[in-house]
């Protein structure tokens, strides 16, 4: 039996569970507290509230390690804010993903400025995986074992600019089905929101299931390879494409599974919207993403990795 509910660095995840409680269905201020400001007497009193309610959900399979839970609106316009303005400070990688992994985008990894520079932030997305992992897998090893001490977070910006690739001539940007090795668990936290009408949006195929979700605003971020901070930070311009594709998790479903179906076409496939982050058993669960075709999708990718930090 599993003792407690422990996160990443060995504390208490309790808090989270009761703060995902306590905002849910209703808005909430940028720190996670109180939608009031205390103020001395004669001052005006001001407030800065989560635009939107938070609202959990969960893509349900046969085996419970395929089932993938979102949490809507998690992150605020301010998170994305800090997050966009972390990630490009991080380290640029280019040669961290295994040499059979099919891709097309650009890493930075940038644990220590997300946590010098909002460390609230860093351990809100922390105590959600645990959250997530304690209703669900079961998959992060007992603190005070050798296994739980190894784990730790692998914090990366990602974008996917397809503006960027067609300018270079290159291919649209995308990521092949794959595992992430040794991730308990992974989360993904949308910071781009996709294009209105976008003809993609409408799946074609016949043997998928769709959680499509519906878009409000056309958002996004310029960005790429060798582009410049500013360029990162600037104006939002959306994108189109850009589907998550998970494995159907049935029956069959196993870690050691040589394929997960995806490229046969069977497969779950969703789209974020900006501020939401979605949290699976990254090194069970097979998925990817289709070729971004237009514009630019950025997110904050984490994975609460079992091993010492190398290629996956």
């Amino acid at each position: 039996a599993r003792s407690g509910k422990v996160s990443a660095d060995g504390g208490s995840g309790d808090y989270y569970r009761t703060y995902i409680i306590s905002t849910m269905g209703k808005g909430r201020s940028n720190n996670g507290g109180s939608n009031t400001k205390q103020t001395k007497r004669g001052e005006k009193a001001t407030t800065c509230s989560h635009p939107k309610p938070m609202k959990k959900e969960l893509m349900r399979a046969k085996n419970i390690n395929a089932t993938i839970m979102i949490l809507r609106n998690f992150l605020s316009p301010q998170d994305i804010t800090s997050i966009r303005q972390c990630g490009p400070t991080g380290t640029l990688q280019n040669h961290d993903r295994s040499e059979e992994l099919d891709f097309e985008h650009i890493v930075y990894r940038f644990e220590t400025p997300l946590k010098h520079n909002n460390g609230k932030l860093y351990d809100r997305l922390l105590d959600a995986m645990v959250m997530a992992d304690d209703e669900l897998w079961r998959g992060i090893p007992v603190a005070g074992t050798p296994a739980h001490n190894s784990m730790h977070p692998e914090i990366e910006f990602i974008s996917y600019d397809a503006d960027l690739c067609s300018r270079r001539g290159g291919r649209h940007p995308y990521i092949g089905p794959h595992v992430d090795i040794a991730s308990a668990v992974t989360l993904i936290g949308q910071l781009s929101q996709f294009r209105d009408g976008d003809a993609s949006a409408i799946p074609t195929e016949s043997n998928h299931v769709s959680y499509q979700c519906k878009s409000s605003t056309s958002q996004g971020k310029k960005g790429g390879k060798k582009v410049s901070q500013k360029q990162h930070n600037g104006e939002d311009r959306g994108y189109e494409g850009g589907h998550n594709r998970f494995e159907i998790g049935g029956a069959e479903f196993s870690r050691d599974a040589d394929d997960g179906g995806i490229a046969k076409g069977l497969y779950r496939q969703t789209r974020l919207n900006k501020g939401d982050v979605l949290m699976f058993r990254g090194e069970m669960l097979e998925h990817s993403l289709t070729a971004v075709t237009a514009g630019l999708r950025q997110i904050v990718q984490i994975e609460l990795c079992r091993e010492k930090e190398g290629r996956h």
